[in-house]
């Protein structure tokens, strides 16, 4: 029976599959684009483009934001937003830009609602 090329196959076989089981990697969750999202992608493009995105353009914008989510949660997953000063140095300084462009958006909103109703009442 030891010598049964049969059973040989069976056991390390087995032998393979529990191996296989126990050092499998856990499945990534699934990246879903909402269609919250897939509108506000929309909205973005009519903004930029003065009308809404082609079938073809909506496609390759949901495409480019699962990309995004990809290579966000691997990023995220080695820890390179924690451990590389560089990228901390990149969040930070993308941080101030947002702030500052908002600042100035509200700014901007002010100064057009205090014009349009000099406007209207001239």
């Amino acid at each position: 029976m030891l010598r049964a090329p049969a059973l040989h196959f069976l056991l390390l076989g087995g032998l393979l599959f529990v191996l296989a089981r126990r050092y499998q990697t856990p499945p990534r969750p699934r990246i879903v684009v909402s269609a919250a999202e897939v509108d506000a992608l929309r909205t973005g493009w009519a903004r930029a483009h003065g009308s809404p995105p082609p079938a073809a353009v909506e496609r390759t914008l949901v495409d480019d934001a699962v990309d995004e989510a990809i290579l966000l949660r691997e990023a995220r997953a080695l820890g390179v937003d924690r451990r590389d000063p560089a990228v901390g140095e990149r969040l930070a300084r993308l941080g101030r830009f947002v702030g500052e462009d908002a600042a100035a958006e509200r700014a901007n909103e002010e100064e057009a609602r205090r014009l349009g109703s000099t406007g209207a009442t001239s």
